[in-house]
């Protein structure tokens, strides 16, 4: 996750003459894109059932709150919904 935060103390500079210190303020950044998730092992059950699965990416801070799996065949460049059944 990449957070940062920064602390800060402000013055004010008026007329070269330097006042109190603020109180200290926390500001922390917004999230970042998450990672990519690793290249998925497939397992092949039959002809025409695969168990596929990957580790989960870096978040960032950003939770990854869905996967879109699709398919195509190799020299084709339309890819097509996978039927999920997640367990």
């Amino acid at each position: 996750m990449m957070l940062v935060m920064m602390l800060m103390d402000i013055s004010d500079d008026v007329l070269s003459q330097w006042g109190p210190y603020s109180e200290v303020l926390q500001t922390l950044t917004g999230a970042g894109v998450p990672d990519a998730p690793t290249p998925p092992d497939i397992h092949f059950r039959s002809p025409t059932v695969a168990v596929i699965g990957w580790q989960e990416p870096v978040s960032n801070g950003a939770p990854v709150t869905e996967y879109q799996l699709e398919w195509t065949f190799r020299d084709e460049q339309d890819f097509t919904p996978v039927s999920v059944c997640v367990t």
